[in-house]
């Protein structure tokens, strides 16, 4: 059983982390947007292009998270 395989670990208190998706998904985007444009050295159409993204959808991105 588990407790035989683990015992000290079944007897620890569980934490219980809540986590938003959709704020881990609007941070995970924005990091992946800066890093684009890092790697792109802040030009912004081949920062797109890295993306696979139109300059206009990077544009309007970087709107929605005030880059």
């Amino acid at each position: 059983t588990v407790m035989e395989i683990y015992p000290i670990r079944a007897h620890r208190i569980h934490i219980v982390i809540t986590l938003d998706l959709r704020e881990f998904q609007q941070q995970q985007e924005k990091d992946f947007l800066q890093t684009s444009l890092q790697q792109a050295k802040f030009n912004q159409k081949k920062a797109a292009e890295l993306l696979g993204l139109t300059y206009h959808q990077l544009r309007a991105l970087l709107k929605k998270h005030q880059i």
